[in-house]
């Protein structure tokens, strides 16, 4: 009986050997430690992070972490470590790795390797700001365990920054929840929305920011990036949760889609600075006959700086929730609806450098109670009166008549006036002494008669290329340091 026992005892211990023989320590693996010492070697490392790597338990080096139980690197952690080199295709034997991140690095435009898309078990992938360059191997579309992305802020050397021209294989990322590609050269990436659009599981994307699968989506902005081109895609009509979209500063043409007016949930939306065309009727008319059975909730709307052209719809006076409306330098035609008096939450209007016309009367602003900021310059428009603004630029308007002694009936909350460069007619009533107001350009009209005294509050008056006459005031230099 005893020898039976020992000879189990012999037989359990052997098993032990042979079941630890490939770990060199407790807590490391050693074909893993001579994987990372390859890498090591590679790797530039001027500020001597990496002097930890030495020893046998690679489990306790800089930047190394391990499963608990087996030993195996699961985790890479060298950011912010000013690294650089190569990176050694040994990499792939750390088979159980779940984490790699080597962002805030310097590989000096060196393409990120394709054999990355080989470690399939990998969770986390970080790979920002580390001046990578060339174009981004698809391979990595193979990492469907991938739940967090970044390849962003690899612009380091803009000749050599990241680039993409097909981005299919996102689409197989099918566990992804975030991604960050912003400043990658997406120029000829044409399919960017439809291969985001596939991604069931996204929730945070920035490009600079991308969200979700997407009737869930709330935010989406894609701004100032001048990588987007082509026509906004149709399917930016099924996000219909979109409280936030804003895809201004890109290359975007083409008109806009009719299904946009379905985004019922709309606080903003900011489509400025592309070169975009069309009329923005059915936008309008869309987003007006969301709230026929709702309260209104589009508070922003930034069309400016396309080549929209056509009038602008009456059905905007539908918009009640509308605090900023900014339509200036397209090429708009007609005159600005009555219906825009109705706005009576509008905070700032802009339909500056179009080629609208007619009169601008009190109907216009009659419940713009709140309205600071009114900008028409560069049209062909006419003002009759108005009151409570704190900003007024009316300059480069074509208006050619004299001003109404009602318009200057301004409230005492006037900071800036601007009508300069017109050709408006007469002379200046002596009640602008009492306007409260910093800056004045009357410059380039064909105002006459006597210089009136402008408030002390005035800093700046502008009234070249006009035709005053008669004396000036004696304090004018006291009262208004700037005049021209």
């Amino acid at each position: 009986m005893g020898g039976s026992v020992l000879l189990s005892l012999v037989l359990f211990l052997g098993y032990l050997c042979t079941a630890t023989s490939t770990v060199s320590t407790p807590g490391c693996v050693k074909f893993e430690r001579l994987a990372l010492l390859k890498l090591k070697q590679s790797l530039k490392d001027p500020m001597d992070e990496l002097a930890s790597w030495k020893g046998i338990n690679c489990c306790s080096w800089g930047g190394v972490g391990c499963h608990n139980r087996s030993g195996h690197v699961i985790r890479l952690k060298l950011d912010s470590m000013s690294l650089g080199g190569e990176i050694n295709p040994s990499l792939l034997e750390l088979k159980h790795l779940r984490s790699l991140d080597l962002s805030m690095n310097d590989f000096n435009g060196t393409n990120i390797p394709e054999f990355i898309g080989l470690l399939t078990k990998l969770k986390n992938l970080n790979l920002s700001n580390a001046s990578f360059g060339g174009p981004i191997p698809h391979q990595l579309g193979n990492l469907s365990r991938l739940r967090y992305l970044d390849l962003g802020l690899n612009d380091i050397v803009p000749t050599r920054g990241l680039q993409d021209d097909d981005l299919r294989w996102v689409s197989n990322l099918s566990s992804l929840q975030y991604l960050d590609m912003s400043m990658v050269n997406l120029t000829k990436a044409g399919n960017w929305f439809y291969a985001i659009n596939k991604i069931p599981s996204l929730l945070n994307c920035t490009l600079p920011k991308w969200l979700q699968n997407m009737t869930n989506l709330n935010l989406l902005d894609f701004s100032a990036q001048n990588y987007l081109y082509g026509p906004i895609p149709h399917a930016f009509g099924s996000m219909t949760s979109l409280s936030v979209l804003n895809l201004n500063l890109n290359q975007l043409d083409g008109e806009i889609p009719r299904t946009m007016g379905n985004l019922c949930s709309l606080e903003a939306l900011d489509l400025s600075s592309n070169n975009i065309t069309g009329q923005m009727t059915q936008l309008v008319e869309g987003l007006s006959q969301c709230f026929s059975n709702s309260s209104p909730k589009i508070g922003s709307l930034s069309l400016a700086h396309n080549s929209l052209s056509g009038p602008i719809p009456r059905s905007i006076e539908k918009l009640s929730s509308l605090e900023y409306l900014y339509l200036q330098s397209n090429k708009l035609i007609g005159t600005v609806p009555e219906g825009i008096g109705r706005l009576s939450k509008l905070i700032v209007l802009d339909v500056s450098s179009n080629s609208l016309t007619g009169v601008v009367s009190e109907a216009h602003f009659a419940n713009l109670s709140v309205l600071e900021e009114l900008y028409m310059s560069l049209n062909n428009l006419s003002l009759k009166t108005q009151k409570g603004f704190s900003k007024l630029d009316l300059s480069n308007a074509g208006i050619s008549d004299a001003v109404p002694h009602s318009f200057w009936s301004l409230t005492t909350e006037i900071m800036y006036l601007n009508l300069s460069h017109n050709k408006i007619k007469g002379s200046l009533p002596w009640s602008l002494e009492s306007i409260s107001i910093s800056l004045v350009d009357l410059s380039s009209n064909c105002f006459e008669g006597p210089l009136p005294r402008f408030g002390p509050d005035t800093l700046v008056l502008l009234l070249d290329d006009n035709s005053f006459k008669g004396p000036l005031p004696a304090d004018i230099g006291v009262a208004m340091p700037i005049v021209g």
